[in-house]
């Protein structure tokens, strides 16, 4: 009896260690197909920046300097003169900004930024003023006019060779 008992083990522990070799095989496979992007260089960031608020009312233009400084320009509408602001530091942390800035115009209102963060070749932030916020996206101004030559260039050659 004792060896029918032995008889009877020797399966469920065969299926015991094919299930545990498996979840091992599946957990080691999760965890190497995890792969996670890497931050951009703060050179990335260097250079101008602009775009619009969601509304598409406000326009943007940051500049991020070398040395952790800028200048941000703002026009809240179409028609009213912009506003200049200079950026008195700025700091990468991974894909996110840490962008503090105060008035360079006697106009200008003091603006605050919250969830600066890096995309796909543009910039996505909040701004926030005294009783207000908007959400805006920036492109960088050197992806963004290289996109745009890349595309006249491609356009002027298929008018060229349809006009023929």
């Amino acid at each position: 009896m004792a060896m029918n008992s032995l008889s009877q083990l020797a399966p469920q522990g065969k299926r015991l260690a094919i299930l545990c070799t498996i979840l091992l095989l599946v957990s080691v496979a999760f965890l190497f197909a995890k792969s996670y992007a890497r931050p951009p260089a703060r050179e990335e960031f260097i250079g101008a920046w602009q775009g619009y608020s969601e509304s598409h009312l406000e326009f943007a233009r940051l500049e991020l300097d070398e040395d952790g400084t800028g200048f941000l320009v703002i026009s809240y509408l179409p028609q009213s003169p912009a506003v200049a602001y200079r950026v008195t530091n700025w700091l990468q942390r991974g894909f996110v900004l840490d962008i503090s800035a105060m008035p360079a115009d006697p106009d200008a209102e003091a603006v605050t930024f919250r969830d600066v963060r890096y995309g796909i070749e543009s910039i996505s932030l909040e701004l926030l003023g005294k009783g207000w916020d908007r959400k805006m996206t920036l492109f960088s101004e050197a992806r963004f006019q290289k996109r745009t030559s890349d595309a006249s260039d491609l356009l002027k050659r298929l008018r060229d060779t349809t006009s023929r």
